[in-house]
């Protein structure tokens, strides 16, 4: 089943993508697989922006505590799964900052 998820476990939550992303000869620029291209690349399996084994992200996609992502307003889950792994990422840089580390302001 390709597609985007979030897997909730405790008090944090994982960003899975397992997609098969093409460029072929049939369809105009990049866009996912479907029947009508004429290649057949690779499933792609992503966990936080990061491409692991496809068998991690196909256990976590079985259990009882993943959702998929509901892209909202114009964006399809493809490119509101990009933007929630941009976010996180983003508070994650900014969690790491100290404030002892940071000079004053005066």
């Amino acid at each position: 089943m390709n597609g985007y998820f979030s897997y909730k476990r405790g008090a944090r939550t994982y960003l899975l993508a397992y997609h098969r992303p093409c460029v072929c000869t049939q369809v105009e620029g990049e866009h996912e697989w479907s029947d009508v291209c004429d290649r057949f690349p690779p499933v792609v399996a992503e966990i936080d922006g990061e491409e692991v084994e496809a068998l991690s992200v196909e256990r976590l996609m079985a259990d009882r505590d993943t959702s998929p992502i509901v892209a909202r307003g114009r964006l399809s889950p493809a490119k509101e799964y990009a933007y929630l792994v941009a976010k996180k990422k983003w508070d994650t840089d900014k969690r790491r900052e100290k404030l002892s580390d940071l000079k004053p302001i005066f």
